[in-house]
């Protein structure tokens, strides 16, 4: 049985999310009631351990964030654009941003805004169904609960940063790429990117060779 590590999250009275009215009973009680709607390939690595008024404890999957696997994490737009990648690379991005925005799509479509999604958020695997966990639910929003409004608004934040990252990779190759989180990253150039790289984006032609 694969339990993920240990994962102890510590609070300060003025840790951002306390500001924002989170706290780690609030990150517990999100928490445990994801597991209840996700289906078990996602959640079973879930389960908290217990909270404290400024420590939250659970097991998270093994594996490596996101960030720390994207080569534009640490670069500006322009950066990103001009890096130079291994076709290797480039493949593999392709794959795990797909796989990334299905997890969310997964969660969605199981009543359950992540709130708070960035990619640190993100834990990557290699060996399992779901290869892209979401982890850290202090901010959830559940549809039951929401007003329409807020629960589409929070679905559209929770894709802002996969869309973002499919628009630099299709600007990165100049090339246009298969999926709903590419093609919707083209319509939602302007909202993404500043004017200049939402035109480069928009003006991206479709490749007889994309990957």
């Amino acid at each position: 049985m694969k339990l993920g590590i240990h994962f102890k999250k510590t609070f300060t009275s003025d840790s951002p999310p306390l500001k924002r009215g989170e706290s780690p009973e609030i990150e517990e009680r999100n928490t445990r009631k994801a597991i209840q709607l996700l289906p078990v390939d996602i959640n079973d690595h879930l389960m908290p351990l217990g909270a404290s008024p400024l420590i939250f404890r659970s097991r998270v999957v093994i594996g490596e964030t996101f960030a720390s696997l994207s080569p534009f994490t640490n670069e500006n737009y322009r950066d990103s654009i001009n890096l130079i990648l291994d076709p290797q690379i480039v493949m593999r991005l392709q794959f795990q941003i797909l796989q990334a925005f299905a997890s969310i799509q997964t969660l969605h479509r199981h009543g359950v805004s992540h709130g708070d999604l960035h990619f640190e958020n993100i834990v990557w695997t290699r060996n399992d169904d779901y290869p892209a966990r979401p982890i850290d639910f202090g901010s959830a929003i559940f549809r039951a609960e929401a007003t329409p409004e807020e629960w589409d608004k929070s679905c559209r934040d929770d894709f802002e940063e996969f869309h973002r990252e499919a628009g630099i990779l299709q600007l990165n190759i100049k090339r246009r790429l298969k999926g709903q989180v590419f093609e919707e990253s083209i319509v939602k150039a302007e909202e993404l990117f500043p004017d200049d790289i939402a035109k480069e984006l928009k003006n991206i032609g479709i490749s007889d060779k994309e990957l």
